[in-house]
């Protein structure tokens, strides 16, 4: 048996956000083989799309590692401390840095009001508006932030808090993903690996971006999407075709897995 760990974002899903059919018929046949399936995403339990977890994903590793579900059980859930928010919150601000805090039931802006923000993020995450709270108004439960920074002059100005209190990965267009300290993607398989007993099985991780990375390199077989950036190529076994062009299924099936 296998034990096999999927990316949403360009993995699972193209840019529209659509499970392309061959993907879906794919992971099907895996679980028909015997075989685990976990989704392994950045993307927070909110942003997970329900025709995803419809597929019968074994268990999800969401936010990086620091939120994790087998099956009805929450096991894990590690939020950023309110008070470190509190602090920092208000110097992202200062130096006018675009943010959001993604959380296990909800996302968190500056201005719920900003229309030129909030549209295309919800339209692109697959979200309802009233999961889009503001940060200044609410309890904040968070278990991660994505900033766009971009200016030097700006980046100097919060590069020391992204140092002490996050592990930083660095995205196109000035994007920043802040994970707490101690967790990534291959943090969230270990506790799935042990939790089910699956330490001793064969793992696959497949991805294409940075957040993968660790994953990648935990897997037993590391597996990138076609159009993947170089930085995640270099650290994979198998370059698949992209999403589109029925990427999972020929992944799959290049392993024998289906």
């Amino acid at each position: 048996m296998a034990a096999v760990f999927f990316d949403i974002d360009l993995t699972l899903t193209d840019r529209t956000g659509k499970v392309p059919a061959s993907a879906i018929a794919a992971i099907k046949k895996l679980k028909e083989n015997g075989h685990k399936a976990f989704i392994n995403t950045g993307r927070s339990r909110v942003e997970i799309q329900k025709d995803l977890l419809d597929l019968g994903f074994d268990g999800v590793i969401a936010a990086c590692g620091t939120s994790i579900q087998v099956g009805q059980a929450q096991l894990l859930e590690v939020l950023i401390p309110c008070a470190l928010l509190t602090e920092i919150l208000p110097l992202f601000e200062q130096a006018q840095i675009a943010l959001w805090l993604e959380g296990p039931e909800h996302l968190y802006v500056a201005n719920t009001d900003d229309e030129d923000f909030i549209s295309p993020l919800i339209t692109y995450l697959g979200l309802q508006r009233n999961h889009v709270l503001s940060w200044k108004e609410q309890q904040i439960q968070a278990n991660k932030i994505m900033c766009l920074v971009r200016t030097t002059e700006a980046l100097s100005q919060v590069q020391p808090l992204f140092e002490t209190h996050f592990t930083t990965l660095s995205h196109r267009g000035g994007l920043f993903e802040l994970i707490p300290l101690g967790y990534d993607k291959a943090t969230g398989m270990d506790f799935v690996l042990e939790y089910c007993n699956l330490a001793n099985e064969v793992t696959y991780a497949i991805g294409d971006s940075a957040n993968d990375i660790s994953m990648l390199k935990k897997a037993h077989h590391s597996i990138v999407m076609g159009g993947s950036d170089s930085e995640v190529v270099c650290v994979a076994d198998y370059e698949t075709t992209s999403v589109e062009n029925d990427g999972i299924e020929r992944a799959l099936k290049h392993y024998h897995l289906i």
